[in-house]
Parts: structure tokens; C-alpha cells; sequence
């Protein structure tokens, strides 16, 4: 018995790390990700799927402004970034909520753009679906994506 609950405890702890990894390891589930909390205003989520800035680019302004004053500027810009996600979502929610609605984000395929695979670019489709189950397809984005030590970000086109 106790073997079987170990087991059982190591294959969920597998399944869980697996799972969670798969996603950083895809570029086509990153981009679907960072969509979507884009779409719900999930800033905290759609900035930790982003990379704006390279570590070389960080470590060089780290250098030109001093620590504090790069990190303050960090900062503001995040936050920045935080309000104009939330601000933009706003307005697609309450029309969804006023249209009893849903939008689906779907990732396309994946093209690597170099032939080390570190870099790609996906088409995100959204759908919008009312109440009524009809379906519409309402835009679609091209992502640009860099393999980082933390999995695919999403890059400035």
C-alpha cells in the first residue's frame, strides 16, 4: 500500500511537472497563453509569457543608468504595461459579458524562423462564439517568439 501511494504521488508529481514545462516548451501553447491573458486582462500572466528586453540589453543599461535607477524604470514600465492591458481588456469583456459571449484562442502552426529552432513566429486566431453557439472568427495576430533559459517568450516584432 504504501508503495502504491508513493507511485501514485511521484507519477502526479511527474505529470504535474511535465504539464507545466510542456507549455514553456511550446511556442504555439506560449503564444495561445499569452493571448488569451491578454484577452482577459491577465497581466501578470501575458508579461511573465514576455520577453521585451534581452539579458545582454539589461545588463548594458544596468551599466549606463546604475542598478536602482534601471530597476525603477523597470518598474514603471511594467506597471504601465499592467494598466494598458487591463484598460484594453476592459472593453473586449464587457462586450462579451453584454453579448453573452466567449472568444477561443487557438495557435497555429509553428514556423521557426532559424535553423537552431530558438526563434519562431505563430498565428493566434481568436473566435468569438455567442450564446446561440455561432461562431465567428474575429482577428488573428502573428507572434514572434525567442527560446530563453526560461522557456519561449514572447518578443517585440
Amino acid at each position: 500500500m504504501k508503495n502504491t501511494i508513493r507511485s501514485l504521488i511521484l507519477g502526479l508529481a511527474a505529470l504535474i511537472t511535465f504539464a507545466h514545462a510542456a507549455a514553456n516548451d511550446d511556442p504555439g501553447a506560449v503564444a495561445a497563453a499569452f493571448g488569451s491573458a491578454l484577452l482577459n486582462g491577465d497581466a501578470d500572466t501575458a508579461i511573465s509569457h514576455m520577453q521585451i528586453i534581452t539579458p545582454e540589453e539589461s545588463e548594458q543599461l544596468k551599466k549606463e543608468m546604475g542598478e536602482a535607477e534601471y530597476q525603477k524604470n523597470v518598474n514603471q514600465l511594467t506597471q504601465q504595461l499592467k494598466n494598458m492591458i487591463v484598460s484594453e481588456a476592459a472593453g473586449i469583456q464587457k462586450t462579451l459579458k453584454e453579448n453573452d459571449g466567449k472568444i477561443h484562442v487557438n495557435a497555429g502552426e509553428v514556423t521557426y524562423t532559424n535553423a537552431k529552432k530558438t526563434e519562431a513566429k505563430v498565428v493566434v486566431t481568436m473566435k468569438a462564439e455567442r450564446k446561440d453557439g455561432a461562431t465567428a472568427e474575429v482577428g488573428s495576430e502573428t507572434f514572434t517568439l525567442s527560446k530563453t533559459p526560461q522557456g519561449w517568450k514572447v518578443t517585440p516584432n
